[in-house]
């Protein structure tokens, strides 16, 4: 049922200049603390590509909290901006190869307001111990992520 959920929401915000007619959910990911849940939904349209777009919910109360859509705007492979068409693909790789694909850095910027900025980090370099991140806003979580 979240999904399903989730499938509806994020089709009413897909850019209607997409006209999207497919909708790809290829990733999902979760937050170690605070029960953060990203859902990763590729849009094309009758064009091609439209938008990527993560959807963001939590395990609080959803009128505290409610599910929240953020969407791509840039995506840079070891520093090297990806195009935008290539989004799902180098994230798709980044989590099925790990470091050895490389470091992924993602922008995104939430849809309504207030507009939140977020940034996700995959195969993060160094002596830390943390794979993959989020942030949002200010907070931080490490996450584990799956391919569907």
């Amino acid at each position: 049922m979240r999904n399903l959920f989730i499938a509806v929401l994020t089709s009413l915000f897909v850019t209607s200049a997409a006209n999207a007619t497919e909708s790809d959910h290829f990733m999902s990911c979760y937050g170690a603390h605070h029960g953060w849940y990203l859902n990763f939904f590729n849009i094309e349209g009758s064009e091609g590509f439209a938008q990527l777009n993560v959807v963001v919910s939590t395990d609080a109360d959803p009128e505290e909290a409610p599910y929240q859509i953020f969407q791509v705007k840039g995506l840079q492979k070891n520093g090297v901006e990806v195009q935008p068409k290539a989004y799902r693909w180098a994230m798709k790789e980044a989590v099925r190869k790990g470091i050895s694909y490389g470091f992924l850095k993602v922008d995104a910027i939430g849809v309504g307001q207030p507009a939140k900025q977020m940034y996700l980090n995959f195969n993060i370099f160094g002596d830390i111990n943390l794979n993959n991140a989020v942030f949002i806003d200010g907070y931080m979580q490490s996450l584990t992520c799956r391919l569907l």
